[in-house]
């Protein structure tokens, strides 16, 4: 029974000396009469050194006063009180520890039991966390795109000042609003099915161009960007949406689509034969009525050097058309008229008007060649 009873103290002993926190019992005065092993190397203090030793010396500066009411509370009380504080340690190491403390024996002898966790790491995790988030909430609330959170079910969570300024509405109206009835019916489809897309797995970030209406009822274009926002467990409970108004890009877009078909529309009803020429003399671009004309198929002018067309066209010299304009006086440049002979495809001639323009944006010249042929 002695042996048995041996062999359970050296467990218990083991069992304290070598628990994976540090064990110490404090007097009312805050001095150590015990300690474990693991406390001595917490402290990084040898554990004689310790036993003695007021504990107020290995506690920080900042936070003496919460031991101090820390302690004041164990002994005014018989349950467990906790509390977290910064101690030094005998190297000058600031660590944070987490103090569970309970006091026991008589009044005249009241002592209290303190276990001691070194917390560093998850305080600095906790920090890292905190100024992590803290960026996000400088970038979110400054940012020049329009940044909003929602649920899945389309329900908005938050959106930043950017976000609200784009379509007019405050973050109260946005909670109040389901995310698909901002977008323009004719694009909620598309809409739709990328979000789908990344709820089944199928991609990682969905992108589209869309039209959102706006407060006022104007439809805004804004190219979209969706992915999935994990929460701290790593489940992708939300959507980021980033926006970016690209209104005038599109309306810019659109009128210089309109402009261009308009020059197409005119380059193909006009009877004369209108050609662009670059800077080495070869023809980009020619219309019908220059098909018509000369006689060649569609792709057959693109790429020929103009003066199988028009071999006067350089007046004899030897040099480009950019160089050849340079030499005539500003009247040709502006597009004065000029008598050529035209020669087709099949080898045939016609008398012509030609005059020819640089297009100085483009680095090209037009040439404009009509048959007046009687």
């Amino acid at each position: 029974a002695q042996v048995e009873l041996a062999e359970s103290r050296d467990r218990y002993s083991d069992l304290y000396e070598f628990a994976p926190v540090g064990y110490l019992s404090l007097d009312r005065d805050g001095k150590i009469r015990e300690a474990n092993l693991t406390a001595a190397a917490m402290l990084e203090i040898e554990r004689k050194s310790l036993s003695g030793a007021k504990i107020s010396i290995y506690i920080a500066r900042e936070s003496q006063d919460d031991f101090h009411q820390h302690r004041r509370a164990v002994f005014s009380s018989e349950t467990k009180q906790v509390c977290e504080i910064g101690m030094r340690t005998g190297g000058g190491k600031l660590i944070a520890v987490r103090l569970e403390s309970i006091a026991f024996g008589l009044e005249d002898d009241r002592c209290c039991r303190t276990a001691f966790i070194n917390i560093t790491g998850r305080k600095r995790a906790e920090a890292g966390r905190r100024e992590s988030e803290e960026r996000f909430r400088n970038v979110f609330e400054h940012a020049a795109t329009g940044i909003a959170i929602t649920d899945w079910e389309g329900r908005f969570r938050h959106c930043n000042p950017a976000f609200r300024a784009l379509l007019g509405y405050t973050e109260e109206e946005c909670r109040q609003i389901e995310v698909t009835s901002l977008i323009h019916p004719a694009d909620r489809e598309a809409d739709l099915a990328g979000t789908h897309r990344l709820k089944v797995g199928e991609t990682d970030s969905h992108e589209i161009e869309i039209r959102a209406m706006h407060k006022d009822g104007r439809p805004v274009w804004m190219r979209k960007f969706v992915s999935p926002l994990p929460d701290a467990t790593g489940k992708a409970a939300h959507l980021m949406v980033l926006v970016t108004d690209v209104t005038a890009t599109r309306l810019a877009a659109e009128q210089l689509r309109e402009r261009e078909e308009r020059l197409t529309a005119i380059m193909k009803a006009t009877a004369d034969a209108i050609i662009t020429i670059d800077p080495a003399g070869v023809i980009v671009v020619a219309n019908p009525s220059a098909e018509r004309i000369f006689g060649y198929d569609p792709e057959e002018l693109p790429g020929l050097d103009v003066t199988i067309l028009i071999p006067s066209f350089l007046s004899g010299r030897q040099v480009a058309p950019r160089e050849h304009l340079q030499q005539t006086d500003e009247a040709t440049r502006s597009g004065i008229v000029d008598e050529v002979t035209g020669f087709r495809k099949d080898g045939s001639t016609f008398d012509a008007d030609l005059s020819v323009k640089e297009i100085e944006s483009l680095g090209l010249f037009t040439a404009v060649v009509r048959d007046i042929t009687r």
